[in-house]
């Protein structure tokens, strides 16, 4: 551990720490001050709340103190701070005050044996400092690289905040420092964070109460968090760690202990994240990292109104390039498309691969007509560059696009699901083109899946989710016709064979009585090819049908053809 006349003081962050000391010396006086004068009060005004005030006080001295250099001074503040862990005990009982104020006398007597002793270490520790010996210190140019990575450090002493701020700026990082919840959590709405160091023991709201805050709300809780804390107690290392905190350093720590700490957590969380967030052959972002994102960004918009698209596009007859030419070249394909759009975008948009040949984008400050433009001219590219070539073959491709602006008090469910339909749209009237679609007016369609296998069931209500954001279920005919009869349904997917009232025999009902509302479509799922039953759904009112076994994409277009009909 570091003295403050120690010849370790005068390395490269010399400049840092000594200035830091000068700071955290006077700022020791007022506090030294302060604890003589809360030992002294009246016996009519003592209360756990000034015992506790004490012992934060002593507390912040015995970890702050030895991280900058004054271990003696710590040493002190702990021999101090025994005499007041009683005061980190349950509240008060009624009948207890005999008892607090016997308590608050004998610490009191001890804090004020050793307030002079401490008062002395204070003199010598201001004469010991050598500032004037201290060359100035910038960053070191080798460490650039680390701009790129922020963290935000949540601590209510200021002195060992600034310190820890300008140490890690030093060591190439951007920081950011809050001293209380409030500040900490505007901070973390609006800026991207690798990396959260958090004391335990603040005030008025405790580290608990701010990790609570900070684990249960969504745009925050995957940072990596480092607990800083005083207590070198086994129970607050458990229930931190329970909370989700990733590592947990005790007061006083070496700083370089801390730096080497965080880097390491940083690293590993990124390697975590490019693992876990991009897809392995394109080494574009994948579904899950969009999904995120697409919460965070819609976050912003709702605080900072701006524009933002999102763009979703389907590489054209994709399969037939696999088929004739290898799954090979379709991956080189798949590489080359993807480095054209990064190459095309600006660094705010963001793109990602969502599933076999189709790509999101999502474009913040751009509207949709400006997003349709770009969008062309990249389409416009691939038609006349060949997208792969080698010694063979020139490889040309072209795209179908579907782009919407997000309006206020849309949901992500609404906005993918139009993005969606304009994508089909595209591709239904003729592909090689994007399509634009508006969210102005638009009213979330309503599913109900009647079928009376669970796992079949499920399994169709999760592929309708992305085109609805309210479906309903029912396990037999009876059920659903009461549905119908009640609620404005859009669609119902409706299986040929169930009990109490089969799919026929519900169109045959809904016909005759007349109680459903005529905006209501019907896709009639069915075990049995035969041209006959085909040919009686739609004569009783279906809208469309699929066979069993089907794929869940064909189910999907079905699905999406009938809702885009209206």
């Amino acid at each position: 551990m570091l003295n403050y006349n120690s010849e370790l003081l005068y390395t490269g962050s010399d400049e840092v720490l000594v200035e830091n000391q000068e700071h955290y010396l006077s700022e020791l006086r007022e506090r030294l001050s302060e604890l003589r004068e809360l030992a002294k009060i009246e016996k009519d005004m003592i209360s756990f709340e000034i015992a506790r005030q004490i012992y934060r006080i002593v507390h912040s001295i015995k970890g702050s103190a030895p991280i900058l250099g004054f271990d003696r001074i710590g040493s002190m503040a702990a021999q101090m701070i025994s005499e007041w862990e009683w005061t980190q005990e349950e509240a008060e009982e009624p009948n207890a005050r005999v008892s607090l104020r016997l308590q608050f006398k004998q610490s009191s007597q001890e804090l004020v044996k050793l307030l002079p002793a401490l008062e002395q270490e204070l003199e010598s520790g201001t004469n010991g400092i050598k500032s004037s010996n201290v060359q100035p210190h910038h960053r070191n140019p080798d460490i650039e690289m680390q701009l790129d990575k922020r963290i935000l450090i949540i601590e209510d002493d200021h002195i060992l905040r600034t310190y820890l701020a300008r140490r890690l700026f030093l060591d190439g990082y951007q920081v950011d420092e809050a001293s209380n919840v409030e500040d900490a959590i505007t901070l973390l709405r609006v800026h991207h964070y690798q990396l959260i160091t958090l004391d335990l023991m603040m005030y008025p709201k405790s580290g608990y109460e701010i990790f609570e805050i900070l684990k249960e709300d969504m745009m925050i809780r995957w940072i990596p968090m480092i607990v800083l804390s005083g207590r070198d107690d086994i129970r607050d290392k458990v229930r931190c760690f329970q909370m989700g905190a990733d590592d947990y350093v005790v007061k006083p720590f070496h700083y370089d202990e801390l730096c080497a700490r965080v880097r390491r957590l940083i690293e590993r969380n990124q390697e975590f994240n490019f693992m876990a967030f991009h897809d392995p052959l394109t080494g574009l972002f994948n579904r899950r990292y969009m999904d995120k994102q697409m919460q965070l960004e819609l976050s912003r918009v709702n605080r900072y109104p701006s524009p933002i698209s999102m763009v979703i596009l389907d590489i054209d007859y994709f399969k037939a390039i696999n088929d004739n030419f290898g799954h090979q070249i379709g991956d080189m394909v798949l590489q080359s498309f993807s480095n054209l759009l990064i190459s095309k975008l600006r660094k705010s948009d963001m793109v990602a691969r969502w599933g076999g040949e189709e790509f999101m984008l999502i474009m913040p400050g751009t509207r949709d007509t400006e997003a349709v433009s770009l969008v062309e001219s990249i389409l416009t590219h691939v038609r006349e560059h060949p997208i792969f070539a080698d010694n063979r073959r020139n490889t040309f491709i072209t795209f179908s696009a579907g782009v919407v602006q997000w309006r206020p008090q849309c949901s992500i469910a609404v906005w993918t699901r139009h993005a969606d339909f304009a994508l089909y749209k595209a591709k239904r009237t003729g592909r090689n083109r994007v399509v634009k679609s508006s969210l102005r007016n638009s009213v979330a369609k309503k599913i109900l899946v009647v079928e009376d296998d669970r796992v079949l069931r499920r399994m169709i209500v999760e592929v309708v989710k992305g085109c609805s954001e309210q479906v309903l279920e029912a396990t037999n005919g009876l059920d659903a016709y009461e549905q119908l009869t009640k609620e404005e349904i859009d669609l119902c997917i409706l299986d040929f064979n169930m009990p109490n009232l089969d799919g026929l025999s519900m169109l045959r009902r809904v016909g005759q009585e007349g109680n459903v509302s005529k905006r209501t479509k019907f896709l009639m799922v069915s075990g049995n090819e035969s041209h006959h039953n085909m040919k009686t759904a739609i004569t009783l009112g279906a809208d469309g049908y699929i066979t069993k076994p089907f794929t869940f994409p064909d189910l999907k277009k079905k699905v999406m053809s009938l809702l885009q009909l209206r």
